[in-house]
């Protein structure tokens, strides 16, 4: 694919020789030239003269997929927000050519095949207009990619804020559930409701005097996919992402 902002490399070094040496071909028109001289510029960094678009450093098309990679793997294989945020220093890599190349991470593919998620269903109650009127309860499964005793991850994400507590478990008892619940109730202020798709787990009577004492309304029932559902799989994937190449990383080092 050809992006119209990023030159090829013969284009690249034709422009330095004009800016640098005022070197040109017969084949390049003067308006052409003008506008080089008009929006570019060299920069001398590491006994080397670059071309910038501003403060912004130029690439040619054969460098593109390299200086994308690199931005990938420096984010933790984060996604489009992420890299645009790494790349503002380099002109024309724009969203659409992140997403493109976000397609072509095999490593990205594999994570997701690596690990079982258990993401749990959530009912919807109202859509919330302040910080805890509602929590939302998931679990992600961790038991392929184990850490010692742990192996799932209790995650609770307030639908207003979307701010998401993480405590790890070893495994989905209740009475382990519930005393994370009372933690992150006792550290953040308890909601107003608490929503799970999770019935096994939360129908006992820890999770149901937990509530009681608190005052917290308790929804526990499968409903279909809504935007809150989405927000809450879209964060946990990035955690499994981070921890997945946090422990790859490990694993190099060692």
């Amino acid at each position: 694919m050809k992006y119209f902002l990023i030159p090829t490399k013969t284009t690249y070094d034709k422009i330095s020789k004009y800016l640098t040496k005022n070197q040109v071909d017969g084949s390049i028109s003067i308006n052409t030239l003008t506008h080089w001289r008009k929006v570019y510029s060299i920069k001398e960094v590491d006994n080397q003269n670059l071309v910038y678009y501003g403060e912004r450093k130029v690439i040619c098309e054969e460098e593109l997929f390299e200086v994308l990679h690199k931005a990938h793997v420096f984010v933790g294989h984060g996604g489009r927000d992420l890299m645009t945020n790494a790349l503002r220093g380099f002109y024309g890599v724009g969203r659409k050519v992140i997403a493109i190349y976000l397609q072509t991470c095999t490593e990205c593919e594999h994570k997701r095949a690596r690990i079982k998620k258990n993401i749990v269903k959530k009912e919807i109650v109202t859509n919330p207009k302040s910080y805890a009127e509602s929590y939302q309860v998931d679990f992600i499964d961790m038991e392929s990619q184990r850490d010692g005793l742990y192996s799932w991850i209790l995650v609770v994400q307030d639908q207003f804020t979307k701010f998401v507590h993480l405590r790890a478990l070893q495994n989905k008892d209740s009475r382990s559930i519930a005393f994370l619940l009372e933690e992150i109730f006792a550290q953040f202020g308890p909601p107003q409701v608490l929503q799970t798709g999770n019935g096994r787990e939360f129908e006992n009577e820890h999770i149901h005097s937990l509530c009681r004492e608190w005052k917290v309304k308790l929804i526990n029932g499968n409903s279909r996919k809504s935007s809150n559902e989405e927000s809450v799989e879209r964060a946990s994937h990035d955690i499994e992402n981070i921890i997945l190449t946090w422990e790859t990383s490990l694993q190099r080092n060692d």
